[in-house]
């Protein structure tokens, strides 16, 4: 039985407010703080490459006082298949 696109958009629904919740619970990488603000403060571009909801990396991004803006995800691309 294949899953329809209602099955599917809910359990991408529970993926991400699961990815979510864990990224906001979760503490930061120790010294990550300073490397992206020295990265940001400098000119660099940063990025972050990850299979996780962008909410879970904008969410926990500003509760730590460094906005980041998620471009694009893969879960974007209407023409893979999940």
């Amino acid at each position: 039985m294949a899953a329809t696109p209602e099955i599917l958009a809910a359990v991408e629904d529970v993926c991400r407010a699961g990815e979510t919740n864990a990224a906001t619970r979760s503490e930061p990488t120790s010294a990550a703080h300073e490397v992206l603000r020295a990265c940001r403060d400098d000119g660099r571009p940063i990025v972050i490459v990850t299979n996780n909801a962008a909410e879970a990396i904008e969410g926990p991004s500003d509760r730590n006082a460094i906005r980041i803006s998620c471009k694009r995800s893969w879960r974007d691309r209407q023409d893979d298949p999940i």
